[in-house]
Formats: C-alpha cells, structure tokens, sequence
C-alpha cells in the first residue's frame, strides 16, 4: 500500500512562510472530519488509511505504518518544517512519524498537534475494553460503516501490539482535550480511557512526550467534531499551531 498526502487547506496569500500541517487519519481511517475544520492559515495535508478499502493492516504494525507515512509527508513536503499530529488514534501515530523522521537531515517535526489522544502505555488500558461502537451519519452506506468498523478494529490491535518507544528527543506537544469526559451510557469503552488524572490523558506514563500546552475544547472524545463545536476546534488548532512554532523561534525546545 501507498499513503498519500492529501491537500486539505492552503493559507491565504501573504501566510505561506507558516508551517504546514499534516495530520493523521483517526481510528475510522479516514479524513473526512478535517475537512471540515475551517481555515488553519497554513497547508493543511491529511492521510487517509491506505489500507481502509482491503479492511486490512500492515503487517508490522503501527510501526510499519508510520512508516509509511514519514516517507509519504519526505516525498510531498521534502525539507524544511512541519508540524504532524491528528485526533486519537492519528496522535498516536504521530508519535511514531515523529520518531521516524528525527534522523533527518532535511525535515525537522517541528512539533506534535495531540486531538484527545490518550496514552496507549501500559497496554492493559486497552486489553481490558471492548472496541468502539462509531456512530454515522444518516447518508453513510452500509459498506463504508463495515469498513469503519474493520478500521477501528485494526487501530486497537494496532496499539496493543505497539512496544513504547526507547526514549528519544520528541518534539514538543500541544494537547487539545475534549473537556467532558462523560460517557454515553450505550458506550462499550472502558471508562478508565476517559478519565483525565493528570490533564495530559496518561502521557506521564512515556515521559519522552512534554506538552507546552493542554487546551480544553467542548464536547467529549466522540462528538468534538461536530459542526457545532468546529469554529472553537478550529480556532484552537490555530493557537496549537502557533505556540508550536513560537517555541522553535524561542528556542524553548
């Protein structure tokens, strides 16, 4: 399989010295939601799971995956800076691009842009749920909903099997976190994935990762891209985005 950065977003004239933005495909394995954030004043690419249409994984994993995606966003971007994160599952995998990409000479991460991702250390947390139950719009097809599925399916076995990384110089991280961490009560995640102990979604638990920032936004990990709750999501992403590049030109990383 071949990923494929997607062009999303291009900033407005005057703002393309900005750092671009890739972010990462969620559990579902697609992208749709983030095209529907608004304007981001920078390039904003997405991946997609290339995998989502076969309903299969890579067969090394989480790894494997990553990749594939650092060498997808070397052969689009080339040099200079990015910023890589994505909602959940796409945060994760960030992590990884991220590790991929340090040794590069010519594509510095200049930071990670962390949606409601929560920590997948120590990997109990996640043999003791039951996979999620995604909810759909009214217009989507029984066959893409069987594909979702499939894909949430492979996002968890993903996790699970993935080792924590060997300590390793990560780029600074911005959180956005949904703020209601509530449960639906038809919900088969274990709570203990949304319980927030340290405002940082169990990332104490890799101490590589240090956060500049956690940003509370409305809604909870399954509702935060709702069309009511955009315009603040993407104005926060905004402010992510820049502390991220403010902390480069202050030499605070």
């Amino acid at each position: 399989m071949s990923a494929v950065l997607e062009k999303i977003d291009e900033p407005e004239q005057g703002l393309s010295s900005t750092t671009p933005l890739v972010l990462i495909h969620d559990g579902s394995g697609t992208i749709f939601h983030y095209y529907m954030l608004g304007p981001l004043n920078r390039t904003v690419y997405g991946v997609a799971y290339p995998y989502f249409d076969n309903q299969t994984m890579p067969p090394g994993g989480l790894h494997q995956l990553a990749t594939e995606y650092a060498e997808a966003i070397r052969e689009t971007i080339g040099k200079g800076s990015v910023i890589v994160g994505g909602w959940s599952f796409g945060g994760n995998i960030s992590l990884e691009i991220s590790r991929i990409l340090e040794a590069d000479s010519c594509l510095n991460v200049t930071g990670l842009l962390m949606i409601d991702t929560y920590c997948p250390w120590p990997a109990e947390t996640y043999q003791t749920t039951q996979p999620l139950k995604p909810s759909f719009r009214e217009s989507t097809i029984q066959k893409t909903k069987d594909k979702v599925k499939r894909s949430y399916e492979n996002a968890r076995n993903m996790l699970l099997s993935w080792e924590k990384p060997p300590t390793f110089s990560v780029p600074r991280a911005v959180m956005i976190r949904a703020s209601n961490t509530t449960l639906e009560t038809d919900s088969s995640i274990n709570s203990r994935l949304l319980q927030d102990t340290n405002d940082q979604l169990g990332w104490s638990e890799y101490r590589s990762v240090h956060f500049l920032s956690t940003i509370d936004v409305p809604g909870n990990h399954f509702n935060m891209f709702d069309d009511s709750m955009l315009d603040n999501l993407t104005e926060k992403i905004n402010v992510a985005c820049i502390m991220l590049e403010e902390a480069i030109l202050s030499h605070t990383i």
